[in-house]
Parts: C-alpha cells; sequence; structure tokens
C-alpha cells in the first residue's frame, strides 16, 4: 500500500491532472491488474481491506514497472 500513496498516486495525479477543488481527476484513467494473483485467491474471505493490501503488497515489481514506464505499456 506504501507504494500506491508514495509512487503511483502522485504520479497519477501528474499525469491526468488532479483537481484539488472537486477532488477528481481531470482525465479518466484505470489501474488495471490483468490476473488475480494467488495473494487475491487466497484472501476471499478476508475483509475487502485486508485483500486489498494484500494484492497490492504481492505486486510491487508491476507498480515500479509501470513507474519507470512512466506510463506506459508494461507486460
Amino acid at each position: 500500500m506504501e507504494m500506491l500513496k508514495e509512487e503511483l498516486i502522485p504520479w497519477a495525479k501528474e499525469t491526468f491532472g488532479w483537481d484539488d477543488e472537486t477532488e477528481e481527476y481531470e482525465e479518466e484513467w484505470t489501474f488495471q491488474q490483468d490476473s488475480a494473483p494467488k495473494s487475491y485467491q487466497k484472501g476471499m474471505g478476508q475483509e475487502p481491506d485486508e485483500m486489498v493490501a494484500r494484492v497490492v503488497d504481492s505486486w510491487p515489481g508491476h507498480l515500479q514497472a509501470c513507474i519507470d514506464a512512466e506510463g506506459g505499456y508494461i507486460e
């Protein structure tokens, strides 16, 4: 979750524009994960916040690749 707060969210605000007054992005965008990792499947019985934390924590390499690609397509 820390990588989202420290890297992805600031990058998204800069890239897609962030309006502080409306607290909305100027351009619509989606953070998409194409497949459900094992941590998601294992987390099905957990509270939603715990499950999301496990999924995000299991993908730091993918998030860093997105940052390194400056928002370009990554595999």
